[in-house]
């Protein structure tokens, strides 16, 4: 079974955690994220290295969409690449889960602090 604390992530996002301009995990709200409780350690592993970091949940916010916590939160605080628009992040999120998870349980904008090591 996977460890629902530990997520890989691509480069990009990585570097932008690791240099404090990401402050945001977004993920469906599904039943292993509602596990997710502040103070909580999360584990980031660079896709394609050895590399990873440890932040800690500050903070639990929810959303019914994508465009709700986009609008409130901002992309770039959650990390996405630039020149994508929320359309295409919303095909995205459909394309790894399914609808009627998303329409059930919504979007979780999980706040962190980077651990210094």
């Amino acid at each position: 079974m996977a460890d629902i604390y530990d997520f890989t992530i691509d480069p990009s996002m990585f570097d932008k955690v690791l240099n404090k301009k990401c402050h945001f995990l977004v993920c469906v709200n599904d039943k292993d994220v509602q596990t997710f409780k502040p103070d909580n350690l999360l584990t980031f592993h660079e896709f394609g290295s050895d590399r990873q970091l440890k932040v800690k949940i500050a903070r639990l916010l929810y959303f019914e969409s994508l465009k709700e916590l986009v609008d409130m939160v901002g992309d770039k605080n959650c990390g996405f690449r630039s020149g994508v628009n929320l359309d295409k992040l919303e095909d995205e999120y459909h394309s790894l889960n399914k609808t009627t998870t998303i329409n059930k349980y919504g979007f979780v904008a999980v706040e962190f602090n980077l651990q210094e090591e």
